[in-house]
C-alpha cells in the first residue's frame, strides 16, 4: 500500500499552498540618521509626489512597503498607515512619497517609497496630515 502523505503530488500541492499563502505585508527603512522614535499620536505631514518639503528638512532614512506575493490585500490607506508608523518610529515628522505602485499580477498590495524627513519646526501643510487634526 502506497503511502498518501509521501507522494510527490501531495508534497507538491502543499507546497503550492503554504508558499501562496506565506505571503505577508512588509515594510523596509534605511536609517540615515539617527533619531529617538516619535509617539503614535504624533502628527506627520505627508508631502505627495507633486508637493516639495521645505528645504530646511533633514532627510533620516528611506522606507519602502507592499507585498510581494499573491495573497492578502492592503490598500492605498493601510500602505500609507504604515509607511507613516515606520516613519515616527525613524523619528520623523514629515514624510515624501517618492513612488507609488498600485496592485498588479505580481503584488496584490499598493507599494509606497518615500522618504522620512524631520523639519525642525511644525511642518507646513503636506497633501494630508495623518492621523488628522483633532482625532
Amino acid at each position: 500500500m502506497k503511502k498518501f502523505f509521501l507522494c510527490p503530488t501531495f508534497l507538491a500541492a502543499i507546497f503550492c499552498i503554504s508558499l501562496l499563502f506565506s505571503c505577508t505585508a512588509s515594510t523596509h527603512s534605511y536609517v540615515e540618521k539617527q533619531r529617538p522614535s516619535l509617539p503614535d499620536n504624533q502628527h506627520v505631514t505627508v508631502f505627495g509626489l507633486s508637493d516639495m518639503p521645505p528645504a530646511n528638512s533633514q532627510t533620516i532614512g528611506f522606507i519602502s512597503t507592499g507585498v510581494y506575493g499573491m495573497m492578502g490585500f492592503c490598500g492605498y490607506n493601510e500602505s500609507m498607515g504604515k509607511a507613516i508608523k515606520e516613519c515616527r518610529k525613524l523619528g520623523g515628522n514629515a514624510l515624501k512619497i517618492t513612488s507609488v505602485g498600485e496592485p498588479d499580477l505580481f503584488h496584490s498590495c499598493y507599494r509606497i517609497q518615500a522618504t522620512a524627513l524631520y523639519i525642525n519646526e511644525s511642518p507646513p501643510q503636506g497633501q494630508y496630515q495623518y492621523p488628522p487634526q483633532g482625532q
